[in-house]
């Protein structure tokens, strides 16, 4: 444990993640290191320990090559609070809140059973979710363009330099990144103000969209391929038809 403990004491509050893991779960942020000993000391799977670097916002970024387009999208990974009158249960509060998604809703209260009953204090901040996994009952909020444009000048150049220097070439990329500062147009923005979390190679879409999600995203290409616009001209120019293609699914 030396070299993690003398880690730590140089870098503060540290991130512990297992090497093997998935879904947020056993994720740790450790404040000193009586914290960390205690963790990793107690742990018989490998973990990786490193810098945390708290961001504004948490996001995933995905690129996939389609047969005719290049779809790009990033989204905040928003992780849902409630906060108590002294009076409402939690179950009463997760319904109440109206920024929480219907799916989000439902994942959180099946991992928050036991809690349910509970009437929080008042002014008491309770975490719905412990990171910022989907599969947990967090949700994604689309950037802006400016955010997206501004996260495209770090990540597209990566993955040329994946494909043309490293040899890497995939139909789909995954990043989980933080931003370490607001996107101003007035700063250009660089790699310097993200940290990488994490780059997951999935073999296609199926592990990020639900089977009706994909349908969307297969109407969409099916419309930029026949009109020969961009993914923003679906909704600028064609949304009619592909709303009505998605209702025929219903």
């Amino acid at each position: 444990l030396s070299p993690i403990l003398e880690f730590q004491s140089q870098q503060g509050i540290v991130f512990c993640k297992p090497l093997e893991g998935s879904k947020g779960v056993g994720v740790y942020t450790a404040p000193n290191g009586e914290a960390l000993k205690e963790f990793i000391g107690n742990k018989k799977e490998d973990y990786i320990v490193q810098e945390f670097l708290p961001p504004v916002k948490d996001c995933r970024y995905l690129y996939h090559v389609g047969p005719e387009k290049i779809f790009r999208a990033c989204y905040e990974k928003c992780k849902p609070i409630v906060i108590g009158d002294g009076k409402t249960t939690l179950d009463d509060l997760i319904k109440k809140e109206a920024s929480i998604p219907a799916s989000s809703r439902k994942k959180i209260r099946a991992n928050h059973k036991r809690k349910l009953k509970r009437c929080p204090a008042e002014g008491e901040v309770t975490a719905l979710v412990a990171s910022g996994n989907i599969s947990q009952g967090a949700y994604g909020i689309i950037l802006n363009d400016e955010e997206h444009e501004a996260i495209d000048a770090v990540i597209l150049p990566l993955i040329k330099d994946l494909d043309e220097k490293r040899g890497i070439k995939m139909t789909t990329y995954c990043f989980d990144i933080g931003l370490l500062r607001e996107v101003s147009g007035a700063t250009p923005f660089t790699k310097n103000d993200l940290v990488f979390y994490e780059f997951q190679m999935p073999f296609d879409m199926n592990g990020y969209f639900r089977a009706s999600d994909l349908t969307a995203v297969r109407f969409a290409s099916a419309i930029c391929k026949k009109y020969n616009v961009s993914p923003r001209g679906v909704y600028t120019e064609h949304l009619d038809e592909y709303m009505e293609l998605i209702e025929k699914q219903q």
